[in-house]
């Protein structure tokens, strides 16, 4: 949350008070990460989604399918 708020990013997966009823991003080391975060991203009709890998500091322009 913190890199997306000072880059100025909208991020789906970050915490906040609450949570909208379809978000499903607990867990995120499970196998499922990705489809659950692509059908999320259908369903509101978003593109252009990218990911931080955290680890090695490399962006990504998408999420792997």
């Amino acid at each position: 949350m913190m890199v997306a708020e000072l880059q100025h990013l909208p991020t789906i997966n970050g915490h906040a008070s609450f949570h909208p009823p379809d978000w499903n991003f607990a867990s995120p080391n499970k196998p499922d990460y990705f489809e659950r975060v692509h059908e999320y991203a259908a369903r509101h009709k978003l593109t252009e989604l990218c990911q931080l890998d955290l680890t090695t500091g490399k962006w990504e322009s998408s999420p792997p399918e």
